[in-house]
């Protein structure tokens, strides 16, 4: 329960790390990656909230507003498809996908031997805590991401208190 919570403490955040993806997957990561790809702008968000933003090495267009993103590589990643021989000369341990990455282009980066995770989007701020989880899971930034599910939990709680005072229907 604490993990799903985003408590998860030090101890339970080691290697190998097995997690089921959004492609029904069993993704195992085999040790701290150290050359990330992430082709979601909200997975790069959360890498640079967690504290793995010096592991990224590509990143889509869509994340150049994050400090730094502007000298990553680049990886174009429109209509679902991306390129996979750009993404494979990056060398990276780990790929994080958005659920719109099509099967082919997984299975093409797989059949490669690169570790791709496909995240699901989230569709509430507790879906946005379980991804933040996640991710600070297979990073092994476990107790930064709980930092990052405390402060946006404190924020999101301060909104909603301020619309209660306003009489404003503010929903989570």
């Amino acid at each position: 329960l604490p993990e799903r919570l985003g408590g998860a403490s030090a101890d339970a955040c080691g290697f190998p790390v097995t997690r089921t993806d959004a492609t029904g997957a069993e993704v195992t990561v085999s040790a701290p990656p150290e050359r990330i790809v992430t082709l979601s702008p909200s997975a790069a968000q959360t890498l640079w909230e967690v504290g793995a933003r010096d592991r990224v090495v590509g990143t889509t267009e869509f994340a150049t507003y994050l400090a730094g993103a502007e000298d990553l590589e680049r990886v174009p990643a429109r209509d679902g498809s991306v390129n996979a021989e750009q993404i494979i000369g990056l060398d990276p341990d780990l790929v994080l996908a958005p659920g719109t990455i099509s099967e082919g282009t997984v299975e093409t980066l797989r059949d490669a031997g690169v570790t791709v995770f496909a995240l699901e989007a989230p569709a509430t701020v507790e879906g946005v805590a379980t991804k933040t989880t996640l991710i600070g899971r297979l990073v092994g930034e476990c107790e930064s991401a709980a930092e990052t599910n405390r402060w946006m939990r404190r924020n999101v709680a301060a909104v909603e208190r301020a619309g209660d005072r306003r009489g404003l229907d503010v929903e989570a």
